[in-house]
C-alpha cells in the first residue's frame, strides 16, 4: 500500500466515525446512516418529521420537547419505516426502557416487530446499528422481546387493534401505527365506537407515567382515534404537534420523488371519493353531499351508438315492499361503458320478468347477471323461458355492505360509465337516473336501487376477466 492509499484509508475511517457519532447524537443523520438511498429521496418531506420525532424525547434547541405527536400522511411515503427507526434509535439510548406500538392487526404488528428485530441484530442492515449502539437480547420473541437490562420485564410489546395486551407497561414511548383497516371500517360506527373503548380500556391503560405518545394514521373518519383525541384537545399545546400532509397541494404532489403529480391525478379520477379524501387527501369524510352529482356524469346520445348490440345487464332484483328491480344495459366501447337502458320498476315478478325478457332481446344481450340473493333461481327460469337470443344467465351473490359497495365503486362509474342524455320524462331510465343522482354520502335515501345496481355492475366489469382495462399499472390504484 502507497502513502496515498493509507492517507485515504485513514481519511475514510475518519469519515466513518463521524458519520457514527452524528447517526447516534441525530436521528435524522441515523435514518442517513442505515439507508441512505431511502431517505436522501425523501428529505424533503421526511427530514421534518424526523427532527419532530426526535422532539418526543431529545429536541434540537431551541424546540421544545414534545409529548404528544400526531402524524399523518399519504400511503407509501416511510412513515412506519421511519418509525421503526426510531424505535431502534430511542432503545439504543435507553435500552432499560420499553416502547408500546399497537396496529391494526396482529400480523402488522409483528412485521413491524420482526422489522426492528432485524435492523438491530443485523439481518437486515447488515451490522450498521451494532457500529453505533450495543445491545444484547434476553428474548427475540416478536410478540414482545426483551434487552438484557431491561427493567420492565419487556423492551418492545404491542398488538392489534382491538386485541389483548396483557402484563406490559411503557415508559418510554407509545405508539399507534394506525387504527382504521379501511373505508369499510371507517364508514362503520359500531366498529368505531368498539376501537375507541379499546383505546381507551386497553392501550391508555398500559402507558406509564410520563410516556410520549406517537400517532400515525390516515384519517378515515371524524370518530376514529385520532378524531376523538383531536376532539378531546389531545393535539393541544405547546406539547403536542399534529402534522397532516396531503399528497396533491395546489394541484401538485406533496413530493414528486414519492409520488408524481401526473400518478396522483390518475389515482383521483378512479379512486372513491371516501378513499382519495380519507387516505389520500387526510380529510375524513363528513358523508355530505351526493355522491353521483347530475354534472359530475358523463353523457351519451343513443344517436352516437352505431352497434346496438349490448355485452351485459345486470339485474338487481327486489326483494319487499317498495323496491325497485333495477337492470341496467351496458356496452363496452374501448375502456369506456355505455347505460343503453334500464328497466327500473318496484312492481311484481310478473310483470318485471317480461319486461327484462324483452330488454335482453332487443339489445341482444350476451350475458345476464342476476343478483340471487332473493329468489334468483326462480327468476332466471322464467326469464330462459321469456327470452328469444338465449343469452347466458348467470346467478351471483352480494355479501358486502350496499353502502359501503357504492362508495368504494363512485370514482369508477364517475370516471368510465356513460349515462343517456335522451331519455323521455317519466321512462324507466328517468326514473332511474332521478333514483341515482339523489344517493348521498350519509346512505339516508329512501330508495338505493340505481346506485346498488350500478355498483354492482361496476364490480363485475372490473373483476370479469375479458374486460380489458387500460390503466398502466394497475397496482398503482389499488385495485
Amino acid at each position: 500500500m502507497n502513502r496515498n492509499d493509507s492517507n485515504i484509508s485513514k481519511r475514510d475511517k475518519i469519515i466513518e466515525l463521524a458519520k457514527r457519532e452524528l447517526a447516534r447524537r441525530d436521528f435524522w443523520e441515523f435514518c442517513l446512516y442505515m439507508d441512505r438511498d431511502f431517505f436522501e429521496t425523501r428529505k424533503t418531506i421526511l427530514k421534518s418529521i424526523a427532527q419532530d420525532m426526535q422532539r418526543l424525547v431529545k429536541p434540537i434547541p431551541p424546540q421544545r420537547e414534545l409529548d404528544v405527536l400526531n402524524i399523518s400522511l399519504p400511503p407509501r411515503t416511510g412513515k412506519s419505516y421511519l418509525t421503526t427507526l426510531l424505535c431502534g434509535w430511542l432503545l439504543g439510548h435507553n435500552p432499560r426502557k420499553s416502547i408500546m406500538r399497537n396496529s391494526v392487526t396482529q400480523t402488522l404488528y409483528n412485521k413491524f416487530s420482526k422489522d426492528l428485530l432485524h435492523i438491530m441484530i443485523g439481518e437486515s442492515h447488515g451490522n450498521r446499528y451494532s457500529n453505533i449502539f450495543q445491545v444484547e437480547f434476553n428474548s427475540q420473541s416478536v410478540t414482545g422481546w426483551e434487552l438484557s437490562n431491561s427493567k420492565q420485564g419487556i423492551t418492545y410489546f404491542g398488538g392489534g387493534v382491538g386485541g389483548t395486551i396483557i402484563g406490559f407497561g411503557a415508559d418510554l414511548l407509545s405508539i399507534l401505527d394506525d387504527s382504521v383497516k379501511n373505508e369499510q371500517e371507517a364508514l362503520n360506527e359500531s366498529k368505531l365506537d368498539s376501537k375507541w373503548g379499546w383505546y381507551t380500556s386497553t392501550m391508555d391503560s398500559r402507558e406509564e407515567q410520563g410516556v410520549k405518545k406517537l400517532f400515525i394514521g390516515t384519517r378515515w373518519a371524524k370518530k376514529d382515534i385520532i378524531g376523538m383525541l383531536e376532539n378531546y384537545g389531545i393535539f393541544d399545546g405547546d406539547d403536542a404537534k399534529s402534522i397532516v400532509i396531503p399528497s396533491l397541494i395546489n394541484g401538485k404532489s406533496y413530493c414528486e420523488a414519492i409520488h408524481t403529480t401526473e400518478s396522483l391525478l390518475k389515482k383521483k379520477k378512479i379512486t372513491s371519493d371516501i378513499i382519495w379524501e380519507s387516505e389520500w387527501m387526510q380529510k375524513p369524510i363528513s358523508a355530505k353531499g351526493l355522491v353521483f352529482p347530475m354534472a359530475e356524469l358523463k353523457r351519451f346520445s343513443l344517436d352516437n351508438i352505431e352497434d346496438r348490440t349490448a355485452d351485459l345487464m345486470l339485474a338487481d332484483l327486489a326483494d319487499e315492499g317498495t323496491d325497485y328491480l333495477s337492470a341496467g344495459v351496458v356496452k363496452k366501447v374501448d375502456d369506456e361503458f355505455y347505460v343503453l337502458d334500464v328497466v327500473f320498476d318496484n312492481q311484481k315478478e310478473e310483470v318485471t320478468q317480461p319486461l327484462v325478457a324483452k330488454a335482453i332481446d332487443d339489445w341482444k344481450v350476451a350475458t345476464c347477471y342476476l343478483e340471487s340473493n332473493f329468489g334468483g333461481k326462480g327468476y332466471k327460469s322464467q326469464l330462459e323461458q321469456l327470452t328469444r337470443t338465449r343469452p347466458s344467465i348467470e346467478l351471483f351473490k352480494t355479501t358486502k355492505n350496499k353502502h359501503t359497495k357504492i362508495i368504494m365503486e363512485s370514482g369508477f362509474i364517475r370516471e368510465h360509465f356513460h349515462f343517456r342524455s335522451d331519455y323521455e320524462e317519466g321512462s324507466d331510465y328517468d326514473k332511474f337516473m332521478n333514483n341515482l343522482t339523489s344517493y348521498n354520502k350519509q346512505g339516508k335515501v329512501n330508495h338505493d336501487d340505481g346506485a346498488d345496481m350500478m355498483a354492482m355492475i361496476s364490480e363485475q366489469v372490473r373483476k370479469n376477466e375479458n374486460t380489458k382495462l387500460t390503466f398502466g399499472n394497475k397496482s398503482d390504484y389499488g385495485f
